[in-house]
Order: structure tokens, then C-alpha cells, then sequence
């Protein structure tokens, strides 16, 4: 009973085995897609908005745990983009409802830079809005 007893004698504690949630890329299915939407507010400069799609299509992976269990999709994000890449205020706005898909997306934003803007840019911050539809293909 929770580590309570009746005659005032404590039970021995209770142990749980820890257990991580595996979000590599390693094992992940080979038959998916992944599509993202990607919103940008304020000015990164030329062409910053193709360098960035590219870095997200190669950060972008399907967690092996939600494969494994069928789970699909769409997650979306917003986070800040500075000047020099670094990323701040990361959230979750909408679930995929399933929590390695959306841990999988806001990981790739918390765990890295994204790259600078370009020389040109007319902003020191952007703001944006990105929604990740995980598939699973047949």
C-alpha cells in the first residue's frame, strides 16, 4: 500500500526499472514520409529559407518506438531563430498524439543550431511555425 503499513512496521521501498525512450534514427523504418510545412515571420535574407528546408530534411527522422507501434501523425512547433542559428523558446502547439513523434520534432530544434541567416538578412530573429505529418507507408 504506497509503502504504508497497517501495524506501524514500514514496508520495504519499491523499485521501479527505469526504461529510456529510444528517439535515434537508427532502426527507423525505411518505408515513411515525412512531410513538413514550414512558416517563417521576419526577414533571414536570401535564400536562408531553401538553406533551412534542407537542414530539416536531413535532421528530420521517424522514431523506431512509433513505428513499431503504427503511430502516425502531424506535430507542430514554433520556436525563435537567431542570427547566428541558435534556437530558442521551442514548444509544442498541436500533438501528433503520440509523444516520440512529437519529442522526435522538438528534439531535432533542442538538441541543435540550425544554420545562420544570410549576410543579408533584415532581422536579428525569425519567428517559426513548422508542422511535421509523420506516414507510414504501405
Amino acid at each position: 500500500m504506497n509503502n504504508m503499513s497497517v501495524n506501524g512496521t514500514p514496508s520495504p521501498p519499491t523499485t521501479f526499472a527505469n526504461k529510456d525512450i529510444n528517439l535515434d534514427a537508427g532502426g527507423a523504418p525505411e518505408n515513411f514520409a515525412n512531410t513538413a510545412q514550414i512558416s517563417i515571420q521576419g526577414d533571414p535574407g536570401t535564400n536562408w529559407e531553401a538553406i533551412f528546408n534542407k537542414w530539416v530534411n536531413e535532421h528530420t527522422y521517424y522514431p523506431q518506438a512509433a513505428a513499431e507501434q503504427g503511430q502516425q501523425g502531424s506535430s507542430t512547433i514554433s520556436f525563435t531563430v537567431h542570427r547566428d542559428g541558435t534556437v530558442t523558446n521551442v514548444r509544442l502547439l498541436t500533438s501528433a498524439g503520440s509523444p516520440f513523434l512529437d519529442q522526435a520534432w522538438l528534439g531535432i530544434f533542442l538538441q541543435n543550431n540550425v544554420p545562420p541567416f544570410s549576410p543579408d538578412a533584415k532581422d536579428d530573429s525569425v519567428h517559426i511555425t513548422a508542422t511535421l505529418d509523420y506516414e507510414l507507408e504501405p
